[in-house]
């Protein structure tokens, strides 16, 4: 009891906390697209639909209590070539425990170089230096079994690049 008491608390401080900081209608609309991009082929020729209960490894970037059926050690890496230069790549493990499962992931999308071009006070276009972009997140998760219900919790750290303006997440 005890426990589930201090999670409907850190789950209304988390609540609380995010309110506060998405105070403009449109924070979040366009941050952070790439982790939507679906991970895992059983996954994304399912439409993204699925149970996520002792599928696969790949189940840490859907429901982390999803690696809670997973009965031996796991890995998955997989490479995305798509148009315009643009790659992802995603590896995903997980290791069943005696105290729950642990499971790790990092999802790096790339693109190769652009060509720089800003604006002078005139409106004309002017060469600047070229740039790249990227956006990565890693994940690290812990899922169990608790009286009869599958359990998981997941931590994200991320990050977008474009040229030199840069943006973390948690």
């Amino acid at each position: 009891m005890k426990i589930l008491k201090t999670g409907i608390i850190f789950s209304l401080l988390v609540i609380i906390f995010y309110s506060l900081y998405a105070i403009d209608e449109k924070a979040g609309t366009a941050g952070f697209q790439f982790l939507r991009i679906g991970v895992g082929a059983r996954q994304s020729a399912m439409g993204e639909a699925f149970c996520g209960v002792g599928e696969d490894v790949n189940t840490i970037f859907y429901n982390p209590a999803g690696l809670d059926g997973i009965k031996g050690p796991e890995i998955s890496i997989s490479h995305n070539q798509w148009f315009a230069d643009i790659s992802r790549q995603a590896i995903a493990g997980v290791y069943p425990a005696k105290s729950g499962n642990l499971g790790i992931g990092v999802l790096y999308l790339h693109m190769d170089e652009f060509t720089g071009y800003d604006i002078d006070s005139q409106g004309d276009p002017v060469r600047i230096p070229n740039f790249t972009c990227y956006d990565v997140a890693g994940i690290i998760s812990y899922s169990r079994r608790f009286r009869g219900i599958s359990t998981g919790i997941n931590l994200k750290l991320f990050q977008e690049k474009l040229e030199n303006e840069k943006v973390n997440g948690l």
